[in-house]
């Protein structure tokens, strides 16, 4: 993407076109600590880890304080996927700054007042999954991989009882994983002059079901704009 790209075509000033580049870069170096590279092919683990979550889910009649049961071999592949998480934080310096600029902000044609977009919306919700992620990307959090190891407890296939509240706390980082790399990916896609659309994504909870009920007593930035008239 030129510099003449962004200025022209998504109308930034020149100054905001360097910032959109810079922008476009840490989102290129998020997604870049996220992909795997296997035999010398990059891929994208996001399938991977939605079937493996699909095939073996926590719902709400799952004790928070008792086992989760799975077998070896899921959890083996699983753990080993997570296990690229102990990389260290994912940078959001540009990404928080993108926030109060005017990249993805448009202007009325008659009130000429400035409103979010839904590429800014995309925006703030990626600054939240990147600070939950590196929030939960702990060597400590991420200590069950290495207890569960097939050096632990043997490579013999079976069933397998994990703690449910460390499992808790890699579902939800896997959550946070297939977000920002949806997210990172629909914002490159903008910023290359392609019209933005919002992904797909992940619930906050990795507990099925908890979202819808907690999603009832949620008030949406819309709704405080109009009970408070603003």
């Amino acid at each position: 993407m030129s510099l003449g790209t962004i200025s022209s075509d998504l109308g930034y000033k020149r100054d905001e076109a360097g910032f959109a580049k810079g922008l476009q870069y840490e989102l290129l170096t998020v997604l870049a600590r996220l992909l795997f590279k296997i035999d010398g092919e990059v891929r994208d683990m996001r399938r991977a880890l939605q079937e493996h979550l699909a095939a073996c889910p926590i719902d709400r009649s799952v004790k928070l304080d008792g086992s989760f049961v799975t077998d070896t071999e899921k959890w083996w592949r699983f753990s080993a996927i997570m296990l690229h998480t102990l990389g260290g934080p994912l940078s959001m310096v540009v990404i928080e700054n993108a926030l109060t600029s005017s990249l993805f902000l448009t202007q009325g044609s008659e009130s000429g007042a400035y409103a979010q977009s839904p590429a800014y919306d995309a925006l703030f919700k990626l600054t939240e999954e990147i600070r939950l992620y590196n929030h939960a990307a702990t060597a400590k959090n991420l200590s069950i991989i290495d207890r569960f190891s097939r050096k632990k407890i043997g490579r013999v296939k079976r069933e397998v009882s994990l703690p449910t509240q460390d499992v808790l706390i890699l579902y939800g980082l896997a959550h946070r994983w297939i977000n920002i790399v949806s997210l990172a990916l629909a914002l490159i896609r903008h910023l290359e002059d392609k019209p933005f659309i919002m992904p797909e994504l992940m619930p906050h909870s990795p507990i099925q079901g908890m979202d819808e009920e907690a999603a009832l007593a949620h008030v949406t930035v819309a709704e405080a704009r109009a009970a408070l008239g603003l």
